[in-house]
């Protein structure tokens, strides 16, 4: 009896063009997965050498999981509130022992918890309590939240369930929520992968929450909002999505990370923009097919001192 493929081996027998849909795929499975996504076109974009080193060498570390701890908490209280409490827990209100007060305890213990009266570095009752309670904490998985952060998150998710687009979105009949896609380019032969938040039919939303630099006028926030697209190059990922998940459309929902100032922006995101960045991903796709090659991997193109072909002369770009 033939032992059935794994997922890894569904995803590496992909034929051109072909796509892999898996409904109960944990995100830290699919981040787990081979497969280039949307982030890692946009990290190519900064240069070949910069894709290289992170992917390829792993000399660039991930940013530390905190620093998208809000953003993380938010998606899963707007678009799977049953994991929640599987994948996060909230902080004891006691604070955390600082280095001090853990190394005086630790030498205490070391010394088997001798009683005060044979022990001059006695540790304070408030050491004793602060590090007796981190250490009985056991999160497992499950990340971290303090307070101030759950709260906001939690704010963030209630201000975007309670507008009617979303809502509208998240009921709605056969509605696809953080389904993952694994398809592989025609052109480049690379595995692609893709994680929309929302999908129905042929419509994709995501949600992004929002720090903006300034307080807009409202009426200019639509325009900011635009800027922050090609900034942020949410058109690529626009683009990609679409084009692996077999959608035509690409919907943001964006929610304000202000305090107290939860507001809610849904935008559709034209064909212009798609277009755009389409045109952007497909050839960074083709520089990382051509490095792969290669094995060349250069840095910033914009910086490079361009020469003659006998080397007499060269330009340096002008700031």
């Amino acid at each position: 009896m033939l032992t059935p493929p794994t997922r890894d081996q569904e995803i590496q027998n992909l034929t051109a063009n072909d796509t892999l849909i898996f409904e109960d795929m944990s995100s830290d499975v699919y981040h787990a997965h081979d497969g280039i996504s949307s982030t890692q076109i946009k990290d190519a974009l900064n240069s070949m050498m910069y894709f290289d080193h992170k992917y390829n060498r792993g000399l660039i570390k991930q940013p530390d999981a905190d620093h998208f701890c809000v953003g993380r908490l938010t998606h899963t209280l707007i678009l799977e509130p049953h994991k929640t409490l599987d994948e996060y827990m909230e902080m004891p209100a006691i604070p955390k022992p600082n280095q001090s007060q853990r190394e005086r305890y630790d030498r205490w213990v070391k010394r088997g918890k001798p009683d005060k009266s044979e022990y001059k570095d006695y540790p304070t009752d408030i050491m004793i309590e602060r590090c007796e309670l981190w250490d009985s904490l056991d999160p497992g998985n499950k990340t971290l939240v303090d307070k101030e952060q759950w709260d906001l998150a939690n704010n963030m998710a209630n201000a975007c369930k309670a507008n009617p687009a979303v809502a509208r979105m998240l009921i709605y009949k056969g509605v696809e929520i953080e389904n993952s896609y694994f398809k592989r380019d025609g052109n480049t032969g690379f595995v692609l992968k893709a994680r929309p938040d929302i999908k129905i039919n042929n419509m994709i939303a995501d949600v992004k929450s929002i720090s903006l630099r300034t307080r807009p006028d409202e009426h200019h926030l639509i325009n900011v909002l635009r800027s922050e697209v090609y900034r942020r190059h949410y058109h690529v990922s626009a683009a990609m999505y679409c084009d692996i998940a077999d959608a035509n459309e690409f919907i943001l929902i964006f929610v304000n990370k202000e305090p107290n100032y939860h507001w809610v922006a849904v935008v559709e995101m034209n064909v212009e923009m798609i277009s755009k960045g389409r045109a952007i991903y497909l050839e960074a796709l083709s520089k990382i097919e051509q490095c792969t090659k290669t094995g060349v991997w250069p840095g910033p193109e914009s910086i490079a001192i361009e020469t003659d072909q006998d080397n007499t002369t060269f330009t340096i770009p002008i700031l």
